[in-house]
Parts: C-alpha cells; structure tokens; sequence
C-alpha cells in the first residue's frame, strides 16, 4: 500500500484549513523522501464576499484530500492506503454523526491511521469512540490530536471577538503545526479509554439533535441561492417552492413565489451549522441567532472549498 489520504469533515472551514495545513506537511515529507532516493521508506468577517471565493490552497500531489459526505458513505468507501489522517470537529465531546457513519459503513487496511480532532474546548471522549469503530475493522488508531480553534457553535457561545479571535486562530495554526510534525515523524501516542462525562453529554447532544433542525427558520431575505443546498456535507437540504398558505386557488395552495427556499430535514442535518454560517444574506435563523447576528467562518477558507454539489 502506497499514498497519503486525509478525510476531513468541515461546516465553518476550521477543519478543512487544518486538513490543508496537514497535507501540506505530509507532502513535504513524502517529497523529500523521493527526492533524497533512499532506501528508508489561522477578524473572520461575517459577510460572505466575492473575495472568499479567490481564496484556495494547493494540495500536494502526493496527498489526496476526501470530504467526508453523506453521497461518499453511500459509497461505503475501502480505505487503503499508506497513511490515512482523520479530521473532524467535537460535537459535544463527540463524533459528529457524519463521521461515526463514515467510520461504521468504511473498511480500513492502512499501515499508520491518525486522528486529529479541531475543538472549542475539549475533544471529550472523540479519539475513544474512533478506537471503538476501528476495532470492530480490526484496525489499530495509532495516534491522535487535538487542535483548540476558534468556538463556532455561535447560538450558545456567541461569536468570539478580538483578541480571542486571533489568539485562537494562532493557537490552531500553532497546533496543526506541531501535530503535523509528529505526523510526518509517524509519531505514536495513546488514547484514553474511559470517558464516561463525555459519552454522557455527547449521548444527549445526539438524542436532541433530530429536533433542532425545527428551529432553523428561512427569513423573507432569502434569495434561493442555493449556496446552503450545496455546502451541506449531510445532504440534508432540499430546495423547494414555498406555498403560500393564504392564498388557494381551487382549495388548494398554490406557489408563493418562483423562488425556491431550503428545506431541512430532521433525520439528516448534522447541525453543523454551515447553512447559517455562511448564508450570503443572514437569512437562516436558529433560535438566538438572527440575521444581526455575526457569522463565523476561517478567514482563509473560501466557501467554494466547501460546495459538495
């Protein structure tokens, strides 16, 4: 087995931009190597502009870059390859369910697998579950990192302001420095296994998460981009004709407008977040966050990086 694959699963960017930075660690390492011919085998704005869509990163050749979606665990993806790099945001000191799903409906045969998880506060019990799923494939997780990044979960957070904004983009590209370094060292570290406080809460947070897709509301700004429909890793939003609901013709409701708006469904959506996070005008709405509210996404992650379809 041969190659370099990072799966990565990213909403607001933060992970996709530690994804980047890891690749481009790992290919310089791998480059090395082949050259040498030896036997020894970071204020977010919270507008979208047409400025986000300039900004892109180069991937090395040696490295190949996977969006964790739910279209590729469909698929149910064989994973083969020399160094396989998992990244992934905590939710609630968990697995988002995109990547558990990922985990469960993949099969693995790599020789060095690493974890690298990005987090507002702590990954909780994130690398035990990880351990967990690839026991079950028989294959072993050889090491794991956490990256502290900017808070994203802005409804109960709020959005982190200067100087903590900076400050905690630094510490991430700090962070995904060193973890690179070990990676491309094939660093070996150890996991702990019992986390009960964390599979407690993350248990909660998932049993809730069917219901908050209730509280997302389409505001009368919105334009039907379908920027929302395209950036969703869950493929959890339908574009559809809203019906006007005063208005019938024959008894029956007819089309509001020739605007198609998003909808959400419960038993897909991820909360990730991305939808509200990156909506060019404010227009979706989850309980305390309103279109006054500020956005987040990474300062140097376009939102074209992160079209799925």
């Amino acid at each position: 087995m041969d190659g370099i694959k990072i799966y990565y699963f990213s909403g607001t960017g933060n992970c996709l931009w530690t994804a980047r930075r890891i690749a481009e660690e790992l290919g310089e390492e791998r480059t090395a190597a082949t050259d040498g011919m030896t036997d020894n085998t970071t204020e977010a704005t919270d507008n979208i502009t047409e400025a986000d869509d300039n900004t892109t990163s180069q991937v090395p050749k040696s490295v190949e870059l996977v969006a964790i979606t739910a279209e590729l665990i469909d698929a149910r993806p064989a994973v083969q390859c020399d160094v396989c790099v998992l990244v992934f945001p905590s939710y609630a000191y968990g697995l988002p369910t995109l990547v558990r799903r990922f985990l469960k409906n993949s099969t693995f045969k790599v020789n060095y697998f690493a974890a690298v998880s990005t987090c507002g506060s702590h990954t909780g019990g994130s690398f035990t579950s990880i351990k967990r799923f690839l026991k079950k494939k028989k294959q072993a997780l050889h090491f794991a990192a956490e990256v502290r990044s900017v808070e994203n979960y802005v409804h109960i957070f709020g959005f982190t302001k200067e100087p903590k904004l900076s400050e905690r983009l630094h510490n991430q590209a700090e962070k995904t420095a060193a973890a690179g370094e070990l990676l491309a060292a094939r660093t070996v570290n150890k996991v702990r296994n019992f986390r009960p406080f964390s599979a407690l809460i993350n248990l909660l947070f998932r049993a809730a998460k069917c219901a908050f897709p209730l509280f997302y509301k389409v505001k009368k700004t919105c334009n039907g981009c379908g920027l929302c429909y395209s950036i969703c890793p869950s493929a959890a939003i339908t574009m559809v004709h809203e019906k006007d609901k005063k208005a019938r013709k024959s008894g029956v409701m007819v089309q509001k407008d020739d605007l198609k708006r998003p909808k959400f469904a419960a038993m897909k959506c991820d909360h990730c977040q991305a939808c509200m996070q990156w909506c060019p005008k404010r227009a979706i709405k989850f309980m305390r966050v309103t279109p006054r509210s500020l956005r987040y996404h990474h300062p140097e992650v376009g939102v074209n990086e992160l079209r799925k379809r």
